[in-house]
């Protein structure tokens, strides 16, 4: 019974799961439509834990570059689809300011350009666990991510629920280096592998329930990099 299963939840950095995709030659941008819900189901052991929460911790892009309106559209289009097509995902929308960076290339000129960075997600992931873990909400944590940030959060709920609880960490494709620390708070760990990110993809066509439809972004119908012709 679904009852006596732990009670479980993903916690996804958005922009960590972006990048090791973007990184990836053979799946960005194609692969970008990837449905969460259809992911997580097949990460989970169903025999023992009831998947209650996809909760996906992101920002809305921001710049001064000409398409950067359509990456925001983009980003805004996909967020919806994913609320549409399962009803256990959690949107947690932070924001982007810009930063003052001074560029440090060898022989570079220094010149201080600005540069977007996402704010709160990270916070707002971490406080997400903690609070979890808290108040009994959760079992079974799996963490998206290949950040050291989580780490504090991590060690705050091992701390207070022991062994009452299950880490598992799933690693975005090309973002496992550097994860001893985060390895040595989980149960177990694995990287998401690319296949898994190809066959877990949206409709193109999502009706709503307005009788309206959402449509995969154009400029992410694009072939992978690493199919292109050179």
């Amino acid at each position: 019974m679904e009852k006596d299963k732990l009670k479980t939840a993903f916690y996804i950095d958005g922009y960590n799961l972006y990048r090791g995709i973007k990184d990836c030659d053979i799946l960005y941008p194609f692969y970008l439509w990837l449905d969460l819900g259809k992911l997580c189901n097949g990460l989970v052991d169903k025999l023992k834990e009831n998947l209650i929460a996809i909760n996906y911790f992101t920002a809305y892009p921001i710049g001064n570059f000409p398409d950067d309106e359509q990456k925001k559209d983009a980003h805004k289009t996909y967020v919806s689809a994913l609320k549409v097509s399962d009803t256990r995902f959690n949107p947690v929308i932070g924001t982007m300011a810009f930063s003052e960076v001074k560029c440090r290339a060898k022989m570079g000129c220094g010149i201080v350009f600005q540069r977007p960075v996402e704010k709160k997600s990270d916070v707002s992931l971490g406080v997400s666990i903690v609070a979890d873990a808290l108040n009994k909400e959760i079992d079974s944590f799996y963490i998206v991510s290949g950040d050291r940030d989580v780490v504090p959060a991590l060690e705050t709920s091992r701390k207070y629920r022991k062994n009452d609880i299950r880490i598992t960490a799933c690693f975005p494709p090309m973002r496992d280096k550097d994860t001893t620390e985060i390895r040595s708070h989980c149960d177990s760990f694995s990287t998401i592998e690319e296949s898994s990110i190809m066959l877990c993809q949206l409709p193109l066509d999502i009706p709503t329930k307005g009788g309206g439809h959402l449509y995969k972004p154009r400029r992410w119908d694009k072939p992978p990099r690493g199919t292109q012709k050179p």
